[in-house]
Parts: C-alpha cells; structure tokens; sequence
C-alpha cells in the first residue's frame, strides 16, 4: 500500500511534517559540525560520490514508482521542475566542485527547495514512499548546497544572485511552451496547481507570475543573506 498513491494522506505541519523537518534541520546541524572531517580528501571524495548515489537512487526509483502505477506522464513526468534541475546539477556539482553551478544549487536550490519543504505540493504521508522520497529528494539539494559552504568554503555573492535570477527568467518561457505543448504546468507557470500552496494566496493566473517573481528575488536575497552579514563582519574586522 505504501507504493501505491492515494493510500495515505499528507497533512501540513503534521506531526510527521513537522519531524521531517526538524530531522533536516538536525542532519545540516551535523554537516557543519562534522565539517572538519569532511575536508579530509579521501572522506570528501567518498561523502560525494555517497551523493551523487542517494541521488541517483532517488531519481530512478521515483521514475519507476511512476511507471509501476502508470502515472509516467509527459505532462508531470520530465525533469523540467526546477527541483528535478536542481538534482541533476548537485550530482554536477558533487563530481566538478564548479563555483558557478554552485552558485545555481545553493542560491536557486535553497531559494526554492526551502519553500517546498514547509509548503509541499504532497498527497501522500509518511511512511507512504512518495513522502520518503520527496524530503530525500528536496533535503539533498540543500544538503549539496551547504556542503560546498561548510566543507570547500565557497559563497555567493551579489553577482550570483543576479546571474541566477536572470537564469530563471531565460528558462521561463521555454517551459511554458512545453506545458502549452504537453497540457503539463511544470513549476506553476501555466495554471494555479491542483493542490494548495502559497501560490493560493497571490492571484489568479498569470496575474500571480508577477509577485512570484518578486518573491524569486527576495528568497535569493535571504538565501544570500548571510554571506553578505559575513562579508560586513569581516570588513569592519579589516578597518579596525
């Protein structure tokens, strides 16, 4: 029954909601403590290519629980999810270290993923696999994100928050044209989404695209926020 959808129902800031968060929470306090560790180059060569597994596993299996049930849909299944992108880029920045895709996990993976976390777009609760799969899933792009903070000491700046909101707007009309082509409405763009989320709160469609693109900007602005405190901190260190 936990294979199949529908068997179980997720409920927002349940008991098992609110458990899954704190356990992320607790798993990225633990990253940061560990941290001292994890530099050592043969645990961090084995801790990311442990990643790029989990990662791996997740993908395939959800695609196949998708196929099992025959819900493989061109509509809801291609990786054009700005969450589905951001898997595939922490697997390219666990292999390459590359800052400029770390910027694009951090910043667009924490900006995003954050607001997915607290407010799914979920039917099934835990321990149904889809519940499992979507904290795996969302926690490992953050995961990703913050390993290349704590671990490689590399942080975004203002420049990176331009280029990434800037990625955002390019890749928009591209998917809205396969929505339109598929009937599908990845990320929101082409209709209100069938099950409740903050979008509920901001308008019909289109008329909701704007304040989303305000809130893209203001979330980048907070996941970037703590650097640019780090960065104050550190030049009023330099003046004194």
């Amino acid at each position: 029954m936990y294979f199949t959808p529908g068997t179980t129902q997720f409920k927002l800031f349940g008991g098992e909601h609110i458990t899954v968060m704190l356990l992320l929470l607790l798993i990225y306090i633990g990253l940061y403590l560990g941290r001292s560790v994890l530099r050592r180059d043969t645990v961090d060569r084995r801790m990311r290519l442990g990643i790029i597994l989990l990662i791996l596993i997740e993908e395939i299996s959800f695609n196949a629980y998708r196929i099992g049930n025959g819900i493989w849909m061109l509509e809801t299944s291609l990786p054009l999810h700005y969450c589905n992108m951001m898997m595939y880029a922490s697997i390219y920045l666990m292999w390459t270290g590359k800052r400029s895709v770390f910027e694009l996990v951090y910043l667009f993976g924490l900006a995003g993923t954050i607001q997915a976390i607290v407010t799914p777009a979920l039917q099934e609760g835990f321990p149904h696999f889809r519940f499992i799969q979507f904290y795996m899933a969302h926690g490992l792009i953050i995961f990703s994100g913050l390993y290349y903070v704590f671990v490689h000491g590399y942080r975004p700046d203002l420049n990176s928050v331009k280029r990434t909101f800037i990625l955002i707007n390019v890749s928009i009309p591209p998917i809205m044209l396969i929505n339109w082509l598929t009937g599908g409405n990845y990320n929101n763009l082409n209709r209100v989404p069938d099950v409740p989320t903050l979008i509920d709160f901001l308008g019909p469609w289109p008329y909701y695209l704007i304040p989303l693109e305000v809130l893209a900007i203001l979330f980048l602005l907070l996941a970037y926020a703590p650097f640019a405190v780090i960065r104050s901190l550190e030049a009023g260190k330099g003046e004194d």
